[in-house]
């Protein structure tokens, strides 16, 4: 991320349910608190959770001393 010069990144993935057929999504974003500002990483992650038209859901934190993944 650093040679990039990137503060955070994500994976947003798009299916279809193979029960209902409706499409999900899924999301992972991962920020490395060394190289970015944690407000705004932070802020990215409150934007989406409340944003109704992406339809998140089960939102999964995990964090340590310098990294933070958040899914969903």
């Amino acid at each position: 991320m650093s040679e990039r010069n990137l503060s955070y990144y994500g994976i947003l993935t798009n299916y279809p349910d193979k029960s209902t057929g409706e499409y999900k999504k899924e999301v992972l974003l991962f920020n490395d608190n060394r190289h970015v500002q944690v407000d705004a990483f932070d802020k990215f992650v409150d934007h989406l959770d409340l944003h109704e038209g992406f339809k998140l859901g089960n939102r999964v934190n995990n964090f340590d001393e310098n990294i933070k993944v958040i899914m969903w």
